[in-house]
């Protein structure tokens, strides 16, 4: 369940709630913009906070998404690695490894199998959603 309340500095109140897949498509979609850095910043503080170059290489900052993270997977990425030759079972294990973008609408699966995309990895495909 998410559940958004947003109060406004002059005291008005907004409240939301969602629940299931669209609590769940919330969090994956946070996790993804998180871990490729595709996300809108907010303004600069009054007080700026310290550099990162002041964090010593060896050190993590909180919340910061490793530097070799990868950007998600979308129906591009799986055509070109089927087209590639790779087996259905190395296709899988990115799947499941990896934050995915996947468009699993009624034309995105019929170009995926026109692609000669696996009915194992378009299925992994859905069920990633």
């Amino acid at each position: 369940m998410l559940n958004l309340n947003v109060q406004k500095k002059n005291g008005a109140t907004f409240a939301w709630g969602a629940g299931g897949r669209l609590a769940n498509n919330f969090f994956k979609w946070v996790r993804n913009a998180l871990i490729s850095g595709n996300y809108p910043h907010p303004a600069p503080a009054a007080t700026p906070a310290p550099a990162l170059s002041t964090v010593a290489p060896s050190q993590s900052i909180a919340g910061a998404p490793p530097a070799n993270a990868a950007r998600p997977l979308t129906d591009a990425d799986i055509i070109a690695l089927s087209k590639a030759g790779l087996p259905p079972g190395v296709i899988l294990a990115k799947i499941h490894n990896s934050p995915d973008d996947f468009n699993t609408g009624v034309k995105a699966l019929i170009q995926l199998k026109k692609a000669g995309v696996s009915d194992s990895v378009i299925q992994a495909m859905t069920m990633a959603k």
